[in-house]
């Protein structure tokens, strides 16, 4: 190693010793021979492994199956959270006045879901049972958001001039 500093904390007397160095070199091969097992969290497991567990404690279990779901879920949010605003900013109208309403609509309704998806991961790792609750709080903000779009939109007290209204229902 190259311009570095090592750092050792001594539990006993509870000190540091700083070694400032230009050049240093260090045996790894000492650490080769000890066998270093380990148990890896929930977080750098496989999907399979944390579907199908391998463990007979059912917190382990529990935590597992949360994280796969959440992993599932993940991708899935991400798709529902970019609807929101397409979904309160597109069907409007579009001028050069603005549409603070609209973007205020979209952060809180972005905000109102996090919320609630946060509460329901929380419910869920401590209840197997709210794991569903997760898929239905997540993809919500997707189908409300389609469901918009397709109907075009809200709509927030839009006032047309008379002569306006009155060239469309004349149609």
């Amino acid at each position: 190693m190259v311009n570095g500093d090592r750092q050792q904390f001594d539990p006993q007397t509870r000190k540091l010793s700083v070694l400032t160095f230009d050049r240093y070199t260090l045996d790894l091969g000492s650490l080769q021979d000890a066998p270093m097992v380990r148990f890896r969290g929930a977080e750098e497991r496989f999907l399979g492994e944390l579907l199908f567990p391998k463990t007979s404690d059912p917190v382990i279990r529990r935590s597992f199956i949360m994280e796969a779901h959440q992993r599932i879920l993940t991708p899935l949010s991400t798709l529902a959270f970019a609807v929101i605003p397409l979904a309160c900013l597109l069907p409007g109208e579009f001028s050069r006045r603005g549409q603070s309403k609209r973007v205020m609509a979209a952060v809180v309704a972005a905000f109102v879901f996090q919320t609630a998806s946060l509460g329901v991961n929380d419910l869920a790792a401590r209840y197997a049972e709210a794991i569903p609750l997760m898929y239905v709080v997540d993809l919500l903000p997707f189908a409300i958001g389609m469901m918009m779009l397709m109907h075009r939109g809200i709509r927030f007290g839009l006032r047309w001039p008379v002569h306006m209204a009155h060239a469309i229902r004349a149609r």
